[in-house]
């Protein structure tokens, strides 16, 4: 049985028969996917198709938003089955304290793209959010916290590989947690052009020292073999780098309500965090206070940051936008016992925020759901 076989079987046996929109017969697989059809990850298909429970009695067969809750669900057969995941972490996790939201969550929210600044980047026809809680008028989006400087890397290495014909060769990029994936974006094309008049078949080229971004490696094993690299995580200077990530969803923030920004991390694609020392929570904090403290003071226009932004206002401007920030760490592959939910939420309110929530019945609400660490950043406000 494919692993599309084995996951059409596990929708229609939750959802029901033909809820599935995917070809089962595609060979087509992915990490979730195949871990599902794999004995040896009980723990993980145990704990994702009791998510899939949850949501299907959240959003059950009368639920207008039950198809938006299943394009997500076949989604997780698809390549783009990150984004997918992501938002079943956070609509099964947001859900769940029935006393604040008795109703379920809307999912897939068109509204007015002039409420958002969609119109200023260029966006035409409505602007789209992954969830809104009625109740409240909040909104949020959803995002996979993942290493996009490596994804673009291993891209690159990839892309060799075919250009050279090769499947027995591991290249490694070797680089600084401090490099920026825009500078990456950028060089793209001089990168794959200096890796092609570097890299000699026939000596082997073991190693190759980047010449166009500083302290870019690539290390290349030819056959079979282990290569190794080394990173050192310093969770400060890592926020320093990867705080800018919110800035590429920009024209998601909501101008006049309050509006939420949810990173799901999850360790089949995110290899940056982990919870060594409390590293991933002071990750967390300091990533948050940059977004909503750092900006304070500069008069730096956001059309400076983003060449194709259109309005006049400054990046502290679209920062008090964000009413918050929540990461929600997946724990499916661990399958602790007694957390049905399996996710640990880290919550960071925007002490210079627009729309706070503070002393609302949402404000109890998002205290309510806080494991691992909150912060409002009151005293730490500069």
């Amino acid at each position: 049985m494919t692993d599309r076989q084995n996951y059409k079987q596990i929708i229609e046996s939750i959802f029901g028969v033909h809820t599935e929109s995917f070809n089962p017969g595609s060979s087509l697989t992915n990490n979730v996917i195949g871990a599902l059809n794999n004995g040896d990850y009980k723990k993980f298909s145990n704990a994702f198709t009791e998510r899939l429970k949850r949501l299907n009695q959240i959003y059950s067969a009368q639920d207008k938003d039950r198809k938006n809750l299943l394009v997500q669900v076949n989604a997780i057969a698809t390549n783009t089955w990150e984004g997918a995941y992501s938002e079943l972490v956070a609509f099964d996790f947001l859900n769940r304290d029935k006393k604040y939201t008795p109703d379920p969550i809307s999912l897939n929210k068109d509204i007015d793209p002039n409420r958002t600044f969609a119109v200023e980047l260029g966006q035409t026809g409505s602007a789209n959010l992954d969830g809104w809680f009625s109740e409240y008028d909040v909104y949020f989006d959803v995002k996979s916290l993942k290493d996009n400087v490596r994804e673009m890397l291993l891209g690159i290495c990839n892309e060799i590989r075919k250009q050279l014909k090769r499947d027995d060769i591991a290249i490694i990029p070797d680089y600084p947690l401090t490099l920026s994936y825009r500078n990456i974006q950028d060089k793209r094309d001089l990168l794959l052009k200096e890796f092609e008049t570097k890299i000699d078949q026939v000596k082997k080229t073991p190693f190759i020292q980047s010449q166009v971004i500083n302290n870019l490696k690539y290390r290349i094993v030819w056959g079979k073999g282990i290569a190794v690299t080394m990173q050192v995580h310093n969770m400060h200077q890592l926020a320093e780098q990867y705080h800018r990530i919110v800035f590429l969803h920009a024209k998601k923030f909501v101008k006049g309500r309050p509006f939420f920004l949810v990173f799901v991390v999850f360790p089949w694609f995110n290899g940056i965090i982990t919870d060594f020392l409390d590293s991933n929570k002071k990750f967390y904090r300091a990533f948050a206070r940059r977004v909503f403290c750092q900006y304070i003071s500069t008069k730096t226009l956001f059309k400076e940051l983003c060449p194709n932004f259109s309005g006049n206002q400054t990046i502290f401007d679209l920062t008090k936008k964000l009413s918050g920030l929540i990461f929600l760490e997946d724990k499916c592959i661990e399958e602790r016992e007694n957390e049905s939910e399996n996710v640990s939420s880290f919550i960071y309110l925007n002490p210079n925020a627009d729309n706070k929530i503070t002393a609302s019945v949402f404000a109890e609400y998002i205290r309510r759901l806080t494991r691992s660490d909150f912060d409002d950043f009151i005293y730490d406000n500069y």
